[in-house]
């Protein structure tokens, strides 16, 4: 009781994800992941938007402003053709600066980012790693540890993956009150406005839009 079965709910969030990746395509963005969740202050369509590449400087991520008219763009649309029966909050992100690792492609391209790695068996006598990815050699990711130790960890071992902010690239702003990050996003306050709000929930750029 109260609870929408899954089956009824998989198409129309198949539609949802439709539409994201039709305005996140316009603006040179992919959608990188699409969440539904009942959470306390009620049902929330979340939509991860990334953009191909490095995401090493603030030119190469995803920036408040994408998640804002991706958010904006997207919100015209639902107001047409919404395949959702109830109340809901939309909820544009970029994946964050800890953004999970999920295959060979994100070990490649985040080459030299501090990373976390946990493995499903022990490697070099153990199964946590932390250090910096070198990439990936045949099917196994090279991680570098503090001490200069390079470790092979087999893709097919590997449980979980996830980078780590590195918090020597963020400074702070003493007349602003807040973080700035050098390399990739910076941290400010929220912009809320009616029904909506933009701004940095570190780690990430967030858009929302109740509906």
């Amino acid at each position: 009781m109260g609870s929408c079965p899954l089956f009824l709910f998989v198409e129309p969030l198949e539609h949802i994800r439709t539409i994201a990746a039709r305005v996140a395509a316009s603006r040179g963005l992919e959608v990188w992941d699409i969440q539904s969740r009942r959470e306390a202050p009620g049902h929330v369509v979340r939509v991860f938007i990334d953009r191909p590449g490095p995401a090493a400087t603030p030119e190469e991520s995803v920036s408040i402003e994408d998640c804002a008219e991706v958010n904006r763009e997207m919100s015209t649309i639902l107001d047409v053709e919404d395949p959702l029966p109830f109340a809901y909050t939309l909820e544009v992100s970029s994946p964050g600066l800890d953004r999970p690792l999920r295959d060979a492609k994100d070990y490649r391209r985040f080459s030299g980012r501090l990373a976390k790695v946990v493995v499903r068996e022990a490697v070099d006598n153990q199964k946590a790693f932390e250090g910096h990815l070198r990439g990936v050699e045949g099917d196994d990711v090279l991680l570098e540890a503090p001490n200069g130790r390079m470790h092979r960890l087999p893709l097919r071992l590997i449980a979980r993956g996830r980078l780590e902010v590195e918090f020597s690239r963020l400074v702070f702003n003493s007349r602003g009150g807040n973080y700035n990050r050098l390399s990739t996003e910076d941290f400010r306050p929220r912009q809320r406005s009616g029904r909506s709000y933009c701004g940095k929930d570190a780690p990430q750029n967030i858009c929302s839009t109740t509906r």
